[in-house]
């Protein structure tokens, strides 16, 4: 597959596209040469780890566990996770609660849940959607 693209008005003819879905969106990564064979697997990999602990539409990921606990419970996440939980901490203070990681049940009462929006459990290669989230890695 041969795409150009304009970067800083210079054209670039991108050569590979690997596609995928992951953490609830369906990704696109256009690089000028293929990407070496291990790194889709590592980009699966690390998708796939994020998606086990953070997806709202998995039966099987921590926040799922969570949302089915009875009377709450004490939950272990990856100590990867930390800056982010420190993000969201700062972003839920600068904006007064606006900003809520834990947002999952008021979508699910909107009607935004698993069984009107599936996602594969795992991460695959797959054909582009009408509109893909696109990376771009130019040198």
């Amino acid at each position: 597959m041969s795409a150009h693209v304009q970067t800083d008005g210079q054209p670039v003819n991108l050569e590979a596209t690997f596609r995928f879905q992951a953490i609830g969106a369906d990704w696109e990564i256009d690089t000028e040469q293929r990407l070496p064979e291990k790194v889709p697997r590592r980009i699966c990999s690390v998708t796939e780890d994020f998606d086990h602990v953070w997806s709202r539409f998995r039966a099987d990921s921590l926040v799922t566990r969570i949302a089915h606990a009875e009377g709450g419970g004490r939950f272990e996440f990856p100590a990867r996770d930390l800056a982010l939980f420190e993000l969201y901490e700062r972003l839920v203070a600068a904006s007064d609660g606006v900003v809520d990681p834990l947002i999952g049940r008021d979508l699910e009462l909107l009607g935004y849940d698993a069984p009107v929006f599936p996602r594969p459990r795992h991460c695959r290669a797959r054909e582009p959607l009408s509109r893909p989230l696109t990376l771009r890695h130019l040198p």
